[in-house]
């Protein structure tokens, strides 16, 4: 047949295009974002210096004999790659309803309504477009969102990079219930959308470490429970400890019960594909 002649040449397009992505995918470093909303009912922020007093000293969450934010984190400060800012509910109005424009969970009636109060927000972002050397703004921003949070009576906290949103009480709880912010649990968020087939897992968060999301192929809803403790123990071999972050193409992962691989591929700049399969 006629088409056949074109399977050679298909073949080799398709190989090219699988080589140009993964080289665009590599080649294009991402930057870390690590950012927090905090939604509040009076336009204006608050003193940098009681910002600095509520998280070094007056910080709730130190321990005795043992401060959250230290000199190591402290210097962040004074980063330039820091930065807040004031955003005006009246110039800005969508970004008042974020579930409707980014992939977040969505909010509670209360959450909706305390945003519908909302009439600002302060916005802290650190961005790097450099690899970072330590993970110390892990625990920076979370304190410095909290510190907001309370200094300007607010009423939401919203995290645009792993989609999580929180009322203040609910901020307060996950601050507590966090003291080691510098692992992938606080960060990531596992979230699952239904498919014809079956549903798509999606691993949100990793952008402040530079790396792209991850996205699960289609799969049998009743894998669900076995593919999210796969994706947890994925997060803990990609999460940093003295090394440089990074998503490996192929990772063997052991449950107690088999062991299994993970195969990680590029597919757009900021999304990478995930497979897992059992090995035998």
């Amino acid at each position: 047949m006629v088409w056949q002649r074109y399977i050679p040449l298909v073949l080799m397009l398709a190989a090219v295009a699988i080589f140009a992505i993964r080289r665009l995918t590599k080649s294009k470093k991402l930057p870390s974002v690590t950012e927090y909303w905090i939604y509040i009912t009076e336009p204006k922020l608050p003193n940098m210096n009681q910002v600095m007093t509520r998280m070094i000293s007056g910080n709730p969450y130190n321990k005795p004999g043992k401060a959250i934010i230290t000199t190591r984190e402290g210097a962040l400060f004074s980063d330039i790659r820091l930065n807040v800012g004031l955003v005006l509910r009246d110039k800005n109005p969508q970004l008042f309803r974020p579930d409707l424009f980014t992939e977040s969970e969505s909010p509670n009636a209360s959450q909706l309504a305390l945003l519908g109060q909302s009439k600002a927000l302060i916005r802290v972002r650190y961005v790097s477009n450099v690899p970072l050397r330590d993970t110390r703004h892990l625990t920076f921003m979370p304190h410095l969102a909290g510190a907001y949070l309370d200094l300007s009576q607010g009423l939401v906290v919203y995290d645009p990079v792993s989609g999580m949103i929180w009322d203040r009480p609910e901020y307060a709880t996950w601050l507590g219930e966090h003291p080691q912010l510098e692992t992938a649990p606080p960060h990531t968020r596992l979230s699952w959308s239904l498919t014809p087939e079956g549903q798509i897992l999606r691993i949100q968060g990793l952008l402040k470490l530079g790396l792209p999301d991850l996205q699960t192929p289609e799969s049998p809803g009743d894998h669900a429970t076995l593919i999210e403790s796969l994706a947890e123990l994925l997060l803990r071999r990609i999460w940093p400890k003295d090394e440089p972050a990074n998503i490996p193409e192929r990772v063997e992962l052991i449950t107690d019960l088999d062991r299994f691989e993970a195969i990680c591929k590029p597919t757009k700049p900021t999304e990478w594909e995930v497979t897992f399969r059992r090995l035998t």
